[in-house]
């Protein structure tokens, strides 16, 4: 399977694969998980002609996807559902690494630095 990396912050997302970067600016004001959802959102749709694993930093996002820890707002849960379904129907996966090794988040702090 291919490795897609994707983080988030307050003003915009990032996805990375293979020395290939995707910048995106959130249209409206998120909180940092509901980007992290986006990313990963956007992630998948790109990727609908072959399976891939999601590799993100946000625990929170990760296992609430996995069904580890529990969802208890509606908005997280409506992102987190149309995850589950785009994994499901692409035969694709995601995995939680931590924040050093996520090329996305490394991209997007190198950006916040500037």
């Amino acid at each position: 399977m291919i490795n897609v990396y994707c983080d988030s912050g307050l003003d915009n997302y990032c996805i990375f694969h293979d020395d290939v970067v995707l910048l995106y600016k959130h249209n409206t004001k998120v909180t940092v998980n509901e980007g992290e959802y986006i990313a990963i959102l956007e992630a998948l749709q790109l990727s609908w002609l072959m399976p891939i694993t999601i590799l993100s930093d946000s625990q929170l996002v990760v296992n609430q996807v996995l069904g580890t820890y529990k969802c208890n707002y509606l908005r997280l849960r409506e992102y987190r559902d149309k995850v589950r379904k785009l994994l499901e129907k692409s035969k694709s996966t995601i995995q939680w690494i931590p924040r050093e090794e996520n090329k996305a988040g490394i991209i997007l702090e190198g950006r916040k630095n500037k």
